[in-house]
């Protein structure tokens, strides 16, 4: 390591990619990013949470002793999240036990998204998805492309790095993990939930930074 250092190397975490990443649909991608602006940009997704998600990985102990955290294990509920990430914000967000599927995901989409979204090349006329299948189901461009006039851009697969929303829940979980210990954690789950996601829309450069970050 220590020849490494001199010309310049440093140990560092590694940052996991996938390996079935596809460069060329990679650098497409960010070629038509670069046309776009900021509030014409929309991202979906959605994130599953429950009790664990609050769990603590570190604690505090005296020298050479285990940091230990007694807890209940039990089988804890499921939640889903799905909001609509803008520059500004979450926004049109939904949120249920459960997971979704490609019925549920249309239903937001007509329900939450519509009334929140214009045609191209207004503001929120960009719709970001991933590849999941659900998101390939004819009602979502019927919605999107045919009723409200929106483009659907289609991440590139195994990028959820390129999705800022992603920062957004990894935001979320850790000011969860952060604030356990109130009572409303265990007792209001949905509420717990509910602020973790309000905390994220009071941070408004970091939420511009995210847009940046993502490409």
């Amino acid at each position: 390591m220590g020849s490494l250092h001199k010309v310049g190397y440093t140990r560092r975490v590694f940052t996991v990619r996938a390996a079935q990443r596809n460069g060329m649909l990679w650098a497409n991608h960010a070629i038509e990013m670069a046309y776009y602006t900021k509030d014409q940009l929309i991202f979906l997704d959605e994130s599953a949470v429950d009790e664990r998600s609050a769990h603590r990985k570190f604690g505090c102990a005296p020298a050479g002793n285990r940091a230990i955290e007694d807890r209940t294990l039990t089988h804890s509920k499921r939640w889903s999240a799905l909001p609509a990430l803008t520059p500004t914000g979450l926004r049109a967000l939904w949120f249920f036990q459960g997971s979704f599927n490609a019925d549920r995901f249309v239903e937001f989409i007509k329900e939450e998204l519509l009334p929140i979204i214009g045609p191209y090349p207004g503001p929120n006329s960009i719709v970001v998805l991933d590849n999941c299948r659900s998101r390939h189901d004819p009602g979502v461009a019927e919605l999107l492309v045919e009723r409200a006039g929106c483009q659907i851009h289609f991440l590139p697969p195994y990028s959820p790095d390129l999705n800022p929303i992603e920062l957004c829940f990894s935001m979320m979980k850790s000011w969860m993990k952060k604030n356990n210990e109130h009572e409303f954690a265990k007792s209001q789950p949905e509420d717990f939930i509910r602020r973790a996601l309000d905390y994220i829309n009071s941070q408004s450069d970091k939420l511009l930074n995210m847009f940046t970050n993502c490409g």
